[in-house]
């Protein structure tokens, strides 16, 4: 809700004397969050995961996978110098064990300088141990390709299928709208579609090398090709196709065999963070209310968000305040 939605609710439920005014509202939510950035500062070197943290001589057996979805997802911003950088990022995920249960986080990189330590917090309140199987599903994007490394040394990361299989359906859509004459009885306008559902089905194998010929040999005819009329569609498909080829190529190393993961019941898609995404960020930031934000407002708001959809925001009042009534207590006597 809007903070002038939370003012009139609170005005409607709560025995307070006097009216509650909406900065209020905000400046209470801005202190709440800032005292939680100040108590993950401080506890930031506890939640690093350490390989000498655990003995080396009896070392315990591994806990069920852990699988991490990587996001992004972009803000519109209050004080942009221009339409180009009316938006800025923010990063997003989602934390799932085997054996159930999950914890998000999501953060803005551009201001966060505790990014490591927000997210290995997230790890360790799950039991995670240095040895434990971790998998990262990202989109391969440039902001989140470092992070996997950085968290776990040993953690598997996996570029997300649904990215690219929703980017080969916009090229086959965009293939069949080009106008493409059978020639000598050669049914050249059959060749596009058939390279990218043989490069789909080599990608879906793992196999990146004879995917990207394929991709090539689709950007030579589209780009080459005498027989295909220029157009402004063409240059748009060569375009993106060029563009397809580049992200693949700069994520080579994470395409795994996605057709022998899913049939071993492993994580191949980033559904997960993509739902965080739409819970976190867009009802509030970006679809339903269109607000404009300032980086660090939007941050400082987006731990506090996560922290009440973890679960934590109470556990962590009642540690403020010793006063405040546990959860598990009743009301009123």
């Amino acid at each position: 809700m809007s903070y002038g939605m939370t003012t009139r609710l609170l005005e409607d439920t709560l025995p307070l004397e006097g009216k509650i005014h909406v900065d209020s509202v905000r400046n209470h939510a801005y202190r709440s969050a800032r005292r939680l950035e100040k108590d993950l500062a401080i506890d930031s070197k506890s939640h690093r995961i350490e390989a000498e943290q655990w003995p080396q001589d009896n070392i315990p057996p591994p806990k069920p996978r852990i699988t991490v979805g990587l996001d992004g997802g972009y803000i519109r911003a209050r004080d942009a110098p221009s339409p180009r950088e009316g938006w800025f990022e923010a990063i997003t995920g989602k934390s799932s064990v085997e054996d159930g249960g999950s914890k998000c986080f999501a953060f803005v990189q551009r201001v966060d300088r505790q990014a490591e330590s927000r997210m290995c917090r997230i790890f360790k309140g799950q039991g995670m141990v240095y040895h434990q199987p971790v998998t990262f599903v990202s989109d391969g994007g440039e902001t989140v390709r470092c992070w996997p490394s950085r968290l776990h040394p040993g953690a598997e990361h996996v570029l997300d299928w649904f990215h690219i299989t929703m980017r080969l359906t916009v090229l086959q859509q965009m293939a069949k709208s080009i106008a493409i004459p059978d020639v000598d009885g050669r049914a050249l306008a059959e060749e596009p579609a058939t390279l990218l559902t043989s490069a789909k089905w080599l990608l879906w194998h793992g196999n990146v090398h004879r995917a990207l010929d394929r991709l090539d040999e689709l950007v030579s005819l589209i780009e080459h090709d005498d027989r295909i009329p220029k157009s402004p569609e063409r240059r748009k498909l060569s375009r993106m196709l060029n563009e397809f080829y580049n992200y693949i190529d700069s994520n080579r190393n994470l395409i795994p065999d996605y057709g022998d993961r899913r049939q071993h019941g492993e994580a191949i898609a980033s559904s997960v963070a993509e739902s965080t995404v739409n819970q976190v960020i867009s009802h509030r930031f970006v679809k339903k209310q269109q607000m404009r934000w300032q980086p660090e407002n939007a941050h400082l708001l987006l731990h506090l968000r996560t922290s009440a959809l973890n679960n934590d925001l109470r556990a962590t009042f009642e540690r403020w305040y010793p006063g405040l009534t546990p959860s598990a207590a009743p009301a009123f006597g």
